[in-house]
């Protein structure tokens, strides 16, 4: 037998029924080739030639130490097809146990239920998580690819439910949306229902990419765009009617999608929507004429007609795309002669002679298209790599693979680069590549004279043209993402909210204006090369800085935070640095954020400008800010970078909020002018409200309990957790808009055009890159802006320009630079940006003669502050819900402004919404607040008021266990006012008595017959229990706003002492979700005081500064 068949090791047996079998070769038929199941230690899999061709090297060929070598293709095309699919099930079974270090016991365990379906229904279906390791294997084990070396960071996208062809474009169009929105290009895989074994019912992707140019048949052998697409083009217009959208053919019309869900239904074609299309214009920094070309090329390379084969089952349809690398789009797709064949052209354009090949102009024109290319790619901050970093980082880590996992295949000639191949190790290193098929793996798909066979055996499509069977479907706008390079000072952020990347752009702008900066980056962009960045004649850095959670740097800006541990990190020392650290000083580790990155920049010898300052949300955050920006111009006076009169200017500037005219304008048309109906951006998933419960006895304004069902759940996936959080999105009232853009004499059905003045400012990030452009005034008003939000000091100050009333002027002039009396006067009138005409009615449009309305909404645009999403505490299991189903338990805030009652925006927002109405939300993981692994693991839960919210999930998960003898001890201390605050007594109770929660311990802060009792008193009086729990190696876990966390740990401490409590937040059996501080009444008195106080300390300063406000 063949070498492979040998190495079967201690072959495990796994009996099913009364057959038993060896590695899943019962049933086979005697007049079938069977193969064994791969043995080897090293967990490849069977070896195999078909498709790729099993080329191996050597006079001892092997794809492994243990010298397995390819399986002839004659032996394994005739191996009998059941038994194929149950080998290459268990060997898939097998290395993913393996590989997700799954236990034996277990692994054996899901093999059974594999082979059991098998036998039963013939096919089986892969959990989530099978089959995005199974996907991840498939791109490692692709020879071709040079960009393995990150297959661990693939994301899928489980589209298996889809039914329909409308089903799989909506998934496509939500692939690619996913690709253009992330600041970096995910490695995504969007995966559709697989193949039913022994059949061709699979769905299918006709285009060879989701995005692909056509190629147009001009006069004689002309092709006009893509010769690539010549064949896919004349099908699209023979056989369905397809016309690209200009008069004439263009060099770079996009390609519909043809879906086709399974081979009995007709093929559908539709158009992509501008908002799922990403491209990049091709422009040359020297060399104007080949940026006069007009060439410009996709940002997502999206592979679709593609098939996954694991496990024995094939997944037909699974588009999947990276990142492009250069000499994909410069060398292959513009340079080769079978394509655009624009050599010629760019060497004409870079004046070089091409009559002769001794001046070498194909040399100078890839080089020069190349680096159009990787430039451009760069400026609009659209991922790419240049072939000599992927190269190097091919071989580095196949290097890797070939040391710990033992095999790599690879084909030599697709992996080397096509341009400058021998400037790289791979040319003669890897020149004896081995390339053989291992699955899981990514194979060709169907082709498209097949499919266009089958189209026409079931009667779906003729010889005859059908018209029109496009859904066309018009665009909302086209995203651009440019980006600027300066060399100078530079602003870095890390911000969650949105509140610090505004005051970052804000502060940017007003420098930009007076000194060289580099365009503020995002710390959490996986896209920003900071050694490239900061090698560019970077010179001081500005950081502002948010802090999250309890006292964490903002998600994602460990990314920065890591460069600086890195040799490339070096390049920060010596480089002057100051940081504005945002925060709330409710919280005990105030701004802890901006002070990590400040100790950070300290140890790698970046030299500081002047002390950290901290900004404090409750009161005072615009004189902090104020404080900053005085204390930065003194530091480029003293530095020598500004002289004294430049840096009284810009105080003065600054100070009296002298702006900076927007440099764009705003253009209205209406929605019927042209027809032009822009959509909307969608954000997060839509789910709808099922049911409401009000909690507790509290009356109409009570906490309720809110339940959702994603629209386009699917059961099955893995959407949540017990612990995570969802991020909702709210919305502004329709009726309260469209009152508010009345004052600017437009209507909701208007569509706003943002124009930029110059080039300049056409990037992306100059306008506000959270204001879609254009935009309808609907979505402006109701989803982006938040209108409901109080009026900045700087809004209020570009309004008293637009005042005609001299005494109306002054006082919004008194308002904007006196920050208390401002807050007072927002605190008693209760006013806000969508009332602010009704406090001075002269601007509004309604009652002013003159027109200056597009002036006035262009100079307040981005002073608006954005709707951002809130964080709830998911109160449910999807044990017991369904994983697209899930619990919130909003708490109905509450305060008064003057003497009106205020309600506040979001809870209010969920708590009215009609049942069966949609909201967008985000499922967010919380990891660090996750139920023990091992159900025996004691826990104990401590929680005050909405705190309870993510518990209630915990407990559910343990009533669904229904076996509580199994589980640990769970306790369950809860704080509130009264009982009638007591949000979920009865189910807790029931808890109790079904053995799912331990004990359940109630302290009442405010019952008239019951003594007062907090949160600590409970823990105090049952220290026995808190010991018996950690001293069982239990996890404790605290939810609700920072009191509880304080009190509770005050407690704990005097239960078991400081150095417990400190072990136990080392080893994460301490995990904490606090958020908010008091109640909101409270927060704003304390930061009317805040704001007084500071007020009278300025007052005392002997220096001159008004207060101010960036924005």
């Amino acid at each position: 037998s063949h070498r492979i068949a040998s190495h079967r090791g201690s072959a495990r047996m796994v009996v099913i029924g009364d057959d038993a079998t060896e590695g899943g070769d019962a049933g086979e038929t005697p007049r079938r080739t069977t193969m064994g199941v791969n043995r080897c230690p090293f967990m490849h899999g069977s070896v195999t030639c078909d498709p790729y061709p099993g080329y191996v090297h050597g006079a001892r060929p092997g794809v492994c130490p243990r010298g397995c070598a390819p399986t002839p293709r004659e032996t394994s095309r005739a191996e009998d097809a059941g038994a194929k699919l149950k080998r290459e099930a268990e060997e898939f079974i097998r290395l993913y146990g393996k590989e997700r270090g799954i236990g034996e016991d277990d692994t054996d365990r899901r093999l059974r239920e594999v082979l059991e379906s098998i036998a039963s229904t013939g096919t089986y279906a892969h959990t989530i998580d099978e089959l995005r390791h199974g996907a991840r294997v498939a791109w490692r084990n692709a020879p071709k690819c040079i960009n393995r070396k990150f297959w661990q960071t693939m994301e899928i996208v489980d589209a298996r439910e889809c039914a329909t062809n409308e089903d799989m474009f909506t998934a496509v169009k939500a692939h690619l949306s996913r690709c253009i929105e992330s600041d970096h290009v995910p490695v995504l895989m969007t995966i559709f229902k697989p193949q039913t074994p022994g059949t061709n019912d699979g769905a299918r992707i006709w285009n060879s990419q989701l995005l692909r140019y056509a190629g147009h048949r001009g006069d004689g052998e002309e092709t006009i765009g893509d010769p690539a697409e010549l064949d896919f083009t004349d099908c699209l217009k023979k056989y369905f009617g397809w016309k690209p959208k200009g008069d004439e053919p263009g060099m770079f019309d996009l390609l519909p999608v043809v879906c086709q869900i399974n081979p009995n239904v007709a093929p559908d074609v539709f158009e992509l929507p501008e908002e799922c299309v990403l491209e990049v214009p091709i422009h040359h920094p020297e060399c104007a004429g080949i940026s006069a070309l007009g060439l410009k090329w996709y940002g997502i390379p999206a592979v679709s007609n593609i098939t996954m084969d694991l496990g024995g089952l094939l997944y037909t349809a699974a588009p999947f795309n990276g990142w492009y690398m250069v000499t994909e789009i410069a060398t292959r797709n513009f340079g080769d002669e079978g394509r655009y064949n624009l050599l010629p052209k760019i060497a004409q354009a870079m004046g070089i002679d091409t009559s002769t090949e001794e001046t070498l102009w194909r040399d100078h024109a890839l080089a020069a298209i190349n680096y159009a290319v990787l430039h451009s790619f760069k400026r609009a901050r659209v991922s790419m790599v240049d072939h000599h970093t992927a190269a190097a980082s091919f071989a580095q880590w196949r290097a890797e693979e070939l040391a710990t996992r033992g095999y790599s295949p690879g084909n030599w000639k697709w992996v080397l680069p096509p341009t400058a191949a021998s400037t790289s190790s791979l040319y003669l290193g890897l020149n004896k590549m081995t390339e053989y098929t291992l699955k899981p793996a990514l194979v060709g798909g169907t082709g498209l004279k097949t499919l266009l066979f089958r189209a026409k055996r079931n009667g779906f499509i003729s010889t005859e043209k059908l018209g029109s069977a496009l859904y066309i479907m018009q665009a909302a706008a086209k995203f651009k993402k440019k980006m600027m390079h300066v060399k100078g000072g530079l602003v870095l952020y890390a911000s969650d909210g949105g509140r610090t990347q505004a005051r970052a752009f804000a502060l940017w702008n007003f420098l930009r204006q007076r000194l060289p900066m580099v365009r503020p980056i995002n710390m959490a962009n996986p896209d920003a090369d900071f050694s490239v960045i900061f090698s560019e004649g970077v010179e001081f850095v500005i950081i502002l800085a948010s802090t999250t959670g309890s006292g964490a740097i903002p998600t994602g800006s460990e990314l920065f935070m890591n460069f600086t541990k890195t040799e490339a990190g070096n390049v920060l020392k010596g480089i002057h640095y100051a940081v504005c650290a945002f925060g709330s000083s409710a919280y005990p580790k105030f701004c802890a954020g901006g002070k990590q990155f400040a100790k950070r920049l300290s140890e790698v010898g970046a030299r500081e400008m002047f002390p950290t300052v901290t900004a404090d949300q409750l009161g005072g955050e615009d004189n902090s800010v104020h404080e900053f920006m005085v204390k930065f111009f003194d530091w480029l006076l003293q530095d020598g970078r500004i002289t004294l009169s430049l840096r009284n200017l810009m105080l003065e500037n600054f100070e009296s909020r002298t702006s900076v005219k927007p440099a764009f304008s705003l253009y209205i048309q209406p929605q019927d002018a042209g027809g032009v109906q822009m959509s909307a951006p969608t954000i997060g998933a839509p789910a709808i409200l099922t049911a409401r419960t009000q909690l507790g006895t509290l009356g109409t304004l009570a906490t309720v309990q809110t339940s959702f069902k994603l629209v386009q759940g699917k059961r099955g996936v893995d959407y949540y957790r017990e612990g995570d959080h969802v991020a909702v999105h709210p919305r502004t009232s329709k009726a309260l808009a469209a009152y508010f853009a009345a004052h600017f004499d437009i209507k909701l059905s208007d569509n706003l055009f943002i124009v930029p003045l110059n080039e300049r400012d056409a990037y992306k990030g100059t306008i506000d890159p959270a204001i879609p452009n254009p935009v309808t005034i609907e979505y402006l008003f109701t989803s982006v802006l938040d209108i409901n939000a109080e009026p900045s000091c700087d809004l209020l100050s570009v309004l008293s320009h637009y005042v005609e009333e001299e005494e109306c002027r002054k006082e919004l002039e008194s308002l904007a630079q006196d920050e208390a009396r401002r807050i007072e006067w927002i605190q008693d009138s209760g006013v806000r940006i969508c009332s602010i005409f009704d406090h001075f009615p002269t601007l509004s449009a309604l009652h002013r003669e003159s027109d200056i309305s597009m002036e006035l909404l262009r100079d307040c645009l981005l002073l608006f502050p954005k709707l951002r999403a809130r964080l709830y505490s998911v109160s449910s299991s999807p044990l017991t819900s369904g994983s697209d189903e899930f619990d919130l338990t909003v708490g109905r805030v509450q305060y008064r402004a003057g003497t009106r009652l205020k309600l506040g925006f979001c809870s209010d927002f969920l708590a009215s919404m009609p049942l069966q109405s949609t909201v967008n939300i985000v499922h967010r993981p919380a990891p660090e607040f996750r139920m023990p692994r091992k159900e025996t693991t004691p826990i104990l839960m401590i929680a005050g008021g909405t705190g309870i919210a993510p518990f209630k999930g915990f407990v559910e998960r343990r009533l669904h266990s229904n076996n509580a003898s199994s589980q640990g001890e769970a306790i369950m201390v809860f704080g509130c006012r009264t009982r009638a605050n007591e949000l979920y007594r009865d189910f807790m109770t029931e808890a109790c008595d079904r053995g799912a929660l331990s004990q359940y311990l109630v302290g009442y802060s405010r019952e008239s017959d019951t003594p007062k009792a907090y949160v600590s008193d409970v823990l105090l009086a049952n220290a026995d229990v808190v010991k018996r729990i950690i001293d069982h190696d239990g996890h404790i876990y605290v939810c609700g706003d920072v009191r509880i966390e304080a009190s509770a740990r005050d407690a704990l401490v005097a239960i078991v002492g400081e150095d417990t409590i400190r072990a136990l937040e080392e080893s994460r059996r301490y995990s904490l979700d606090i958020f908010g501080a008091w109640d909101i009444q409270t927060s704003h008195n304390r930061r009317l005081e805040n704001t007084k106080s500071i007020s009278r300390e300025k007052s005392l300063s002997p220096l001159r500064h008004t207060k101010s406000d960036i924005h």
